[in-house]
C-alpha cells in the first residue's frame, strides 16, 4: 500500500450477504468498508443463496463514495465454503 494514497478505514458496515435490499442500500452509504456476513447473520438454509449474492455484489461493485475513494468489500467467513 502506498502511504501517500492510503487512507484510514474508520467505518465498517456489516450486513448479511443474503439481504439483497441491504446490499443495494450499502452502495449509497459513505462507509470505508462493507463486510458481507456469510456466517452468523445468514440462516443455514440461505447460505448458498448468500454466497451467490455476495459474489454478485463484489462483481457489480459501486460501494462507497467514488468521488473520494471506493469502499473495500470483504466477506466474513468462519467455515470453509465447501459445505
Amino acid at each position: 500500500m502506498d502511504p501517500a494514497t492510503a487512507r484510514p478505514r474508520r467505518s465498517a458496515l456489516y450486513m448479511p450477504a443474503a439481504n439483497t435490499r441491504a446490499i443495494e442500500k450499502a452502495r449509497s452509504l459513505d462507509c470505508d468498508v462493507v463486510i458481507l456476513d456469510l456466517e452468523d447473520a445468514v440462516a443455514p438454509d440461505m447460505k448458498a443463496e448468500a454466497r451467490e449474492a455476495a459474489c454478485a455484489a463484489v462483481r457489480e461493485g459501486g460501494f462507497g463514495d467514488y468521488r473520494a475513494a471506493p469502499a473495500a468489500v470483504a466477506a466474513l467467513l468462519a467455515r470453509p465454503l465447501l459445505a
